[in-house]
């Protein structure tokens, strides 16, 4: 409990003050305790002309449920298996976060506008039940086996070189999202929307198309095509043709 009393007053001092803890490694939250200090003092901040600033924290398994956390610096954040479902993350720092872990990080519902999740660890994280990444920047995003179903959006996101082999994105919003480069070995892009979508140069070995609209696709090749799987219900586009 000490420990725990320690970290928190360390966070507040910091999300209040500006300052930072002495220590990056700050012991794990409890449900309650998260929401009030983190959330509640962050929420504060982001009426000052400054945002708030957060040093690396470690909020593995935290309750943040709901919690108002727009435009804050959580870079190299320790998230994993944390409760961030409907959490406000519209513009947060979020570079090389850890949301990782057997079971994933829920995120389902959260609010993730704009926000950078520059080289993320996002492995198996569950970004469904219409979890908003409108113009998120998820270049070099660690995204394996992660999900993004019940209706994701990802419109005009940045996944360049991003890792998603064995992600879920059915039904997923990818309008004008850039998956250049991007590894999508296995992924599943059933019924997704791609309206504007650059795959250039985006390794698309065995990923399942089946049913998917690509006629509106940008960058796609034949050599793609062929190493993905596809059926009669898939579409190409025009120039494929």
């Amino acid at each position: 409990m000490g420990k725990l009393v320690g970290a928190l007053v360390a966070v507040v001092a910091a999300c209040l003050g500006g300052g930072q803890p002495d220590t990056p490694s700050l012991q794990p939250f409890s449900a309650q305790t998260s929401y009030m200090s983190l959330a509640g003092c962050v929420r504060q901040r982001t009426l000052a002309p400054q945002r708030a600033l957060l040093p690396a924290l470690n909020l593995r398994g935290a309750n943040l449920h709901g919690a108002e956390l727009m435009g804050t610096y959580l870079a190299g954040a320790w998230l994993d298996k944390a409760d961030l479902s409907d959490a406000h993350l519209e513009g947060a720092n979020l570079t090389g976060a850890h949301f990782e872990g057997k079971w994933g990080t829920n995120l389902k519902g959260a609010h993730l506008a704009q926000a950078i999740l520059v080289s993320a660890h996002l492995d198996g994280a569950h970004l469904t039940g219409g979890a908003d990444l409108t113009g998120a920047n998820l270049a070099d995003a660690e995204l394996e086996g992660a999900y993004f179903t019940g209706g994701s959006c990802l419109k005009g996101a940045d996944l360049t070189r991003a890792h998603l082999a064995g992600a879920v994105l059915r039904g997923a919003d990818l309008t004008k999202a850039r998956l250049d480069r991007a590894d999508l070995q296995g992924v599943v892009l059933m019924g997704a929307r791609i309206t504007g979508t650059n795959f250039g140069r985006a390794n698309l070995t065995h990923a399942d198309l089946r049913g998917t609209d690509l006629r509106a696709a940008l960058g796609l090749t034949s050599q793609q095509i062929e190493g993905a799987e596809t059926d009669a219900a898939t579409l190409l586009p025009s120039y494929l043709n």
